[in-house]
């Protein structure tokens, strides 16, 4: 049996759950043979892109691939048909795995004997085949992001490693690197009635000479001192019954020393009204800086130059590279990106560096005190 037969076999196979996921625009088919990945798949997409069921779907949006998830009889025979070879940088994460690549199929895995992830060039489609009905929360949701992400790059939208959120009727956009604070400036702003858009990652467009922001689902990833020192986080993860409706499904609360919560389980944390609508038009650009001996917060303008600058580190160091692989070219990822980001500069809100000691209270009277003087 050739692997032209395996796909041929696995398209006519019917399968017990399916469900589209979109951003409004563009369209991701997820099939899945197992139940528990489509409650995972749909806890973590959930209020931030639409969910639907096949069979409710009426949406026009582009769809842009099928993902065929299939725990595949004979995988280990299945598996033997491909010569591996190791290789950088293949993953989301930026990690190693192997690789298998021909005139039709790109095959990725990070452990053959666990997965492997078939990408058929002809038919633009996606097959991620296990060995046992273990979840890989994390692989399928990079799976369903990455297709309907890269079109995003490609409409001319730029993805930043950011966090974002609305505070007082004003949309906030928080760029920065690792260590700076996104996530303890957000989540501080939405224990005093901020509406969340993004953490780590949010994307900005431009339409009618303003800029946008735009929501990407992703995990809210915070470090231990920020729910710590975070008296809606702290008291809603203490209760062990709230844990399994914060994290991802079938993974572990703490990975690689952050907490992953995901953004569905904050309007339980915050409330209901916690999470704003998706493309709200961006009104200032803040770059955070976290400085825990610092007695009080400043907040100073930057010059456009300073601005463009900063944002410039936040799309070079970003944590979150979009790569379909091998659907969309490095190139034409990264040349659409410049051509957004040159856009996104003739269009530059205001910029605005804070410099914080990342207590929730005094975060929430500087941004405060800050909209309150710019309006007056």
């Amino acid at each position: 049996m050739t692997l032209n037969d395996v796909i041929r076999k696995i398209r006519k196979e019917s399968f017990a759950s399916s469900l589209y996921a979109t951003d409004g625009c563009n369209t991701v088919k997820f099939v899945t043979d197992n139940q528990n990945e489509y409650f995972a798949v749909e806890q973590y997409f959930n209020t931030i892109w639409d969910i639907w069921e096949s069979k409710d779907f009426l949406g026009s949006e582009l769809l842009l691939t099928r993902i065929i998830s299939l725990k595949l009889e004979h995988y280990d025979e299945t598996v033997s048909m491909f010569h591996f070879r190791p290789q950088n940088d293949l993953f989301y994460d930026r990690t190693s795995g192997f690789l298998y690549n021909d005139d039709l199929f790109y095959v990725v895995t990070k452990n053959p004997s666990d997965n492997i992830t078939i990408f058929d060039k002809r038919r633009r489609e996606v097959y991620f085949l296990r060995s046992s009905d273990k979840v890989d929360t994390i692989h399928l949701s990079q799976l369903i992001k990455d297709p309907i992400n890269s079109q995003r790059l490609m409409q001319n939208a730029i993805l930043l490693h950011s966090s974002s959120c609305v505070f007082e009727g004003k949309s906030f956009l928080f760029p920065a690197q690792k260590g700076a604070g996104k996530s303890t400036i957000v989540t501080s702003l939405l224990s005093y009635g901020g509406k969340y858009i993004g953490n780590d990652s949010s994307f900005v467009f431009v339409k009618g000479k303003r800029l946008f922001l735009s929501k990407n689902p992703h995990c809210l990833r915070l470090g231990l001192e920020t729910v710590e020192h975070n008296d809606n986080l702290k008291e809603y993860l203490a209760n062990t019954a709230n844990i399994s409706q914060s994290k991802m499904l079938y993974a572990e609360l703490v990975i690689s020393g952050k907490v992953q919560i995901v953004p569905s389980a904050l309007k339980h944390i915050f409330g209901d009204s916690s999470i704003a609508k998706d493309m709200c038009p961006l009104d200032y650009i803040v770059f955070p800086k976290l400085s825990v001996d610092k007695q009080y917060n400043t907040i100073r303008p930057l010059s456009r130059e300073e601005g463009i600058e900063k944002l410039a580190g936040c799309i070079k160091d970003s944590d979150h590279k979009v790569n379909w692989l091998p659907f969309n070219e490095i190139g034409d990822l990264e040349q659409a990106t410049n051509q957004a980001f040159h856009e996104i500069c003739e269009n530059l809100p205001s910029c605005y560096a804070i410099e914080y000691n990342g207590n929730p209270l005094e975060v929430y009277h500087s941004m405060e005190n800050f909209i309150n003087n710019e309006r007056n």
